[in-house]
């Protein structure tokens, strides 16, 4: 979490609280490594479209 938060520029605690916030309005278990993979590859999906390259 420390490294994650160091790279968002935020506190670790802010990082957690976004993570349950995510999980709570989004209904997804990011325990789940599928759901992680499947949430990933929509991000990037979704990021992609909007760019040209």
């Amino acid at each position: 979490m420390a490294g994650a938060a160091r790279l968002l520029a935020v506190h670790a605690n802010t990082c957690r609280y976004r993570l349950r916030q995510a999980r709570q309005q989004l209904g997804i278990d990011l325990d789940d490594p599928d759901e992680r993979l499947v949430l990933w590859l929509q991000l990037r999906t979704l990021g992609g479209l909007g760019s040209r390259h």
